[in-house]
């Protein structure tokens, strides 16, 4: 646990802890992990690694949405979303792509998809 004004936790943070014992910090954990939205799925990969593997696999470099793709799908062979939020974001994302003129830049624009 990390206390408000840093990086360790405070007094306060580790009596309640304890309070709590193992099982109680895995029940909270648990909990904190189900209000995820997206759910990064590089694993030990960074995105620096992500990223080359994807320019090497698409000889080009990867735009923002591949890398967004790549890194929030699940591994398997359809390249499923790990998440519904994922979901909602990549489709979003391939609708925003399907306006796109032929020769456009992904360029980060105010409130655009990737951005936020």
């Amino acid at each position: 646990m990390k206390g408000e004004q840093g990086l360790f936790p405070t007094r306060e943070d580790l009596v309640i802890e304890e309070a709590l014992g193992p099982q109680g910090i895995s029940e909270k954990n648990k909990a904190n992990q189900n209000q995820k939205k997206l759910v990064q799925t590089t694993g030990k990969e960074s995105y620096a690694l992500v990223h080359e593997r994807k320019r090497d696999e698409l000889g080009h470099e990867p735009l923002r949405m591949d890398m967004f793709i790549e890194c929030h799908s699940k591994k398997d062979e359809n390249r499923t979303p790990s998440t519904v939020e994922a979901a909602n974001y990549m489709a979003q994302m391939h609708e925003k792509r399907e306006k796109l003129s032929e020769g456009s830049q992904d360029l980060p624009a105010e409130n655009d998809i990737l951005s936020q």
